[in-house]
């Protein structure tokens, strides 16, 4: 390999009882020809302020010292001392490792699309730049943010997959999401004695769901301000009903933190609480204790009715969840002659009668959902024709 790639400075230093071996090394592009950059033992102090790039796997046995900054598209495995307190990793590769049980940088930069996979420990005292891609946490590891960490550039195609862990008071950011799915988390006023938080976000048969869960220190709990992609009707029709709710770890019972939504662009809400939580579970419902939720089907109908209201049969109601809805009716027989599991044309359009055999005067309906609070109704009655 040429000399222009690679340089290096080898020192050797007696003393009396021992001999230490320091290698002092300055990388500005190492080919792909090189399969894989090993320190086997010793020590590796990085001293260059400028770019430091590297496309083949570094392994480490020995002691890094990393000052500069460290590009690299491969993966990086830490089984030794790793200190880039004063240095930058930016991270380019896909389907990349970073693999240490304990790693501290300044900066850390995701560039380039595609996922990184940190399996370990890594710790970032200065910043986080979420500039392209995802940054996998795999379960049994762990991302901390120090107290002071600015995040930068976080969106919709960067953010951190898996749990965020942040240390300190005040406000603290959570750039977390699944796979396919970004969904931030801001406690906006953390209480307590030197906490360290960790939060996650999943989504559960739809509903969006955060943890927030106290690693260290005292946590006495903060607001909190969420966002979050739904496709569920019920958000889009009800968007000013939202609320957050929390609720210890086995879900069973909810509390309503209350809250305003800051923000709905079309299927992405925003919203932010007005009481404090340190519980574990985070998750979205409706304010629904002053609603007088109701439905009603009319009994009776008549097909020569000068008012189009009364030639057809409506479900009316308020406060009626579009999910697990089912309206029909039946005739004399038992036989459905009409059937919808939509609420909108329930409520709008209804059995209109169209096709209906003069003769048959007596009728059967059967409406069955959820109100928003989550009760459930199902009504059946006589439908007459006049």
């Amino acid at each position: 390999m040429p000399v222009s790639n690679i340089l290096c400075l080898w020192g050797t230093f007696s003393r009396s009882i021992n001999c230490i071996r320091i290698l002092v090394v300055w990388l500005t592009i190492v080919h792909s020809s090189l399969a894989q950059i090993t320190v086997q033992k010793g020590k590796v102090v990085s001293e260059s302020s400028s770019l430091i790039s590297s496309n083949t796997p570094i392994v480490n046995y020995g002691e890094i010292v990393q000052r500069g900054t460290l590009s690299t598209e491969s993966d990086l495995l830490n089984y030794g001392n790793y200190d880039a307190t004063q240095g930058s990793l930016a991270l380019q590769g896909s389907n990349q490792r970073i693999v240490s049980d304990s790693l501290t940088v300044a900066q850390l930069h995701i560039k380039g699309g595609n996922v990184k996979i940190l399996e370990g420990k890594l710790e970032i005292k200065s910043s986080l730049y979420l500039e392209g891609g995802l940054l996998q946490v795999t379960e049994s590891s762990q991302l901390t943010l120090d107290e002071q960490v600015a995040i930068n550039q976080n969106n919709e195609t960067s953010y951190v997959w898996g749990g965020v862990c942040h240390r300190g008071n005040g406000s603290k950011f959570f750039p977390v999401g699944t796979r396919d799915v970004y969904a931030p988390l801001t406690l906006t006023n953390v209480q307590g004695n030197n906490p360290l938080v960790k939060a996650t976000y999943e989504s559960i048969d739809g509903n969006p769901y955060w943890t927030q869960t106290q690693l260290a220190g005292t946590y006495d709990g903060s607001p909190v301000t969420i966002t979050f992609n739904s496709n569920n009707p019920d958000y889009e029709a009800y968007a000013q009903l939202l609320s957050i709710t929390a609720g210890p770890a086995s879900q069973q019972t909810d509390i309503v933190l209350g809250s305003s939504l800051l923000r709905q662009d079309q299927s992405r809400y925003t919203l932010a609480s007005n009481q404090p939580t340190s519980l574990p579970w985070i998750s979205v419902g409706f304010t629904t204790e002053e609603l007088q939720e109701e439905v009603y089907v009319p009994n009776a109908f008549s097909p020569e009715a000068t008012n189009p209201e009364d030639k057809a049969i409506k479900v009316y109601g308020r406060y009626l969840s579009f999910n697990n809805f089912h309206f029909g009716v039946q005739d004399s027989w038992g036989k459905w002659v009409y059937q919808t599991t939509s609420l909108e044309e329930a409520t709008q359009t209804g059995w209109t009668t169209a096709g209906l055999n003069a003769s048959t005067t007596k009728f059967r309906y059967v409406v069955s959902g959820r109100f928003l609070s989550g009760n459930s109704f199902q009504h059946s009655d006589i439908i007459v024709k006049f």
